[in-house]
């Protein structure tokens, strides 16, 4: 789907995007690896440009993991 700078995603948005699972996205959540999330009250959404702007900084970091152990 094609989102813009401003959408606000739900995190089966995000997972689907990344096709990883929700348990990783847990993880990443524990680990303090995710994109910036926005907390509504019991829910987290991400900001599609703030997705964007993290998916690119991982791009750019040699076998880092995102649920904080080494590769």
């Amino acid at each position: 789907m094609a989102y813009k700078e401003d959408d606000i995603l739900t995190v089966d948005e995000i997972v689907t995007e990344l096709r990883i699972h929700r348990s990783t996205w847990q993880k990443m959540v524990r680990a303090g690896t995710t994109p910036p999330i926005v907390k509504l009250s019991n829910a987290q959404r991400i900001r599609y440009g703030a997705f964007r702007e993290w998916l690119k900084q991982q791009e750019a970091t040699p076998a880092a993991s995102l649920i904080g152990g080494q590769k």
